[in-house]
């Protein structure tokens, strides 16, 4: 008779915890009869006192090195209905699964649920990570709508879990993020059930914390480097870093200099307007020239410095400025780790943009633009304002095309005091291939050959109400027709 619950313990990161864990597991209140424990090793596993120690339990070997990849070997070889996943280094309450079992008949609508993660900490670094952590696991399981997997300590329906595609391998732990908004695009309905109890090791360690930090962001890049069907990737809040990467196009950035360059002459108001179209090409002139090196070497040492005070703060500091340094560091390191996971992404892949295909819109998600501002919603929409100098990256066959940028409408596109002019690699658009209509730019332009093209604006910019930036053109869509 098969179990009623397979509990997956991945064993690799046990934080020398795995005894209590190990023996946690083996002291629950029901019967043994009702669930299995499935310990998932790497093959390559180094510890064999510990596996001495384990030899009469369940074990599995498995050719993935991460966590995450270990937790899909499990439930591939589980039997339970339901799966439970969790860590070595977390351990639960005696009567856990009894309170699952609760949890499951008194809510026939979740097909899973996350149980109550309680700290546990040694040092006062062990409790600031623990306080930032904790703090967003609150978030996820009482306020967002849809981050209820917590891989600590995670219920659920194998079936649920199989159709939505279990834990993606290759993301690190952005894979909890991934299958939690697989199960709201399936429609299924994930719970919080604070009753069943497991305990969460923190160990205190900045090398552990780096660690875990870089592998997040590392399955993050991954995750919005490659093609989606449309369905998840738009649940989750695009990182700065990686939305805004085209700003450090080395080719598209000279680019937009040489239009910057072109629309000094003639002036467009006065002599004023110069220092103003001066300070629009040296922004332009550092990516042009170094890419994103500087903003690389700028992070990381920010992120230097960030663990320095933080340290300091661990000597001397108090706890309240311990806190405060923590999270400032996290958020240093995770800027650096972002940029340059998308710099090693770029080297390996070799290249390049990923071009646009004839009839398909490219909306402000996928542009592949430079000289624009981070995504933003409008009513809904989403957009991207652009600086006042840009371009856009499109991919068409020879022949004659138009291009249509569908703008939002918070701009009057036709006021002449905005003074639009547009650019094709660097060759102003005459005004008998232009319409400018009040939301929306019609581009008439041949190719004799097939090719990658830069569309690229400069105009004046919008002054906004407590807006200091440089507003050009607000994109919502771009179009290619031919």
């Amino acid at each position: 008779m098969d179990p009623l619950f397979s509990i997956i313990i991945p064993l690799e990161f046990h934080r020398g915890q795995w005894k209590r864990c190990w023996q946690a597991w083996n002291a629950q209140t029901v019967d043994k009869s009702i669930y299995e424990i499935i310990l998932v090793v790497p093959h390559y596993f180094q510890e064999p006192g510990l596996l001495n120690e384990l030899s009469g339990c369940r074990l599995e070997f498995s050719s993935g090195t991460h966590d995450m990849d270990l937790c899909v070997a499990g439930a591939a070889r589980a039997r339970g209905r339901y799966l439970v996943f969790t860590e070595a280094h977390c351990w639960p309450e005696p009567d856990a699964l009894e309170l699952c079992q609760e949890a499951i008949d008194a809510n026939p609508d979740w097909v899973g649920f996350s149980c109550l993660s309680i700290p546990t900490t040694h040092n006062w670094l062990s409790e600031a990570e623990a306080g930032m952590y904790e703090a967003d696991i609150a978030y996820a399981m009482q306020v967002h709508p849809w981050r209820k997997i917590l891989d600590q300590c995670f219920v659920t329906d194998r079936d649920a879990y199989e159709r939505c595609g279990g834990f993606q391998s290759g993301l690190g732990h952005f894979a909890e993020w991934l299958l939690a908004a697989d199960y709201f695009q399936h429609g299924y309905k994930l719970g919080y059930f604070p009753k069943a109890r497991f305990h969460h090791y923190y160990s205190g360690s900045l090398s552990d914390l780096k660690a875990f930090t870089l592998d997040f962001v590392t399955g993050e890049m991954r995750y919005f480097g490659r093609e989606h069907d449309g369905r998840d990737s738009r649940l989750f809040e695009i990182p700065p870093e990686w939305i805004c990467q085209g700003n450090f196009d080395r080719d598209t950035a000279r680019a937009v200099v040489r239009i910057a360059v072109q629309s000094l002459w003639p002036l467009r108001e006065s002599y004023r307007d110069l220092p103003r179209s001066m300070i629009r090409i040296g922004r332009w002139i550092i990516p042009a020239i170094f890419g994103d090196r500087i903003a690389r070497v700028s992070a990381a040492a920010a992120a230097a410095y960030a663990r320095i005070v933080l340290l300091l703060a661990i000597w001397i500091g108090s706890r309240k400025w311990l806190n405060h340094r923590f999270t400032k560091y996290v958020t240093a390191l995770i800027r650096a780790q972002r940029l340059a996971t998308i710099e090693t992404q770029h080297r390996k892949e070799q290249a390049t943009l990923r071009p646009g295909y004839v009839g398909f819109g490219l909306d402000a998600f996928t542009l592949e633009a430079t000289g624009f501002y981070p995504l933003e919603r409008h009513q809904g929409i989403q957009f991207r304002w652009s600086e006042t100098a840009a371009a856009v990256v499109i991919s068409a066959p020879a022949g004659r095309h138009k291009v249509r940028i569908d703008c939002l409408p918070v701009r009057d596109l036709t006021d002449a005091r905005s003074d639009f002019r547009f650019y094709i690699d660097g060759a102003r658009i005459s005004s008998s291939q232009l319409s400018i209509e009040a939301d929306r730019v019609n581009i008439d332009f041949n190719l004799a050959r097939p090719q990658i093209v830069r569309l690229g604006w400069t105009c004046l910019p919008l002054i906004a109400v407590a807006d200091p930036r440089q507003l050009g053109l607000p994109v919502e869509q771009v179009d290619l027709i031919s």
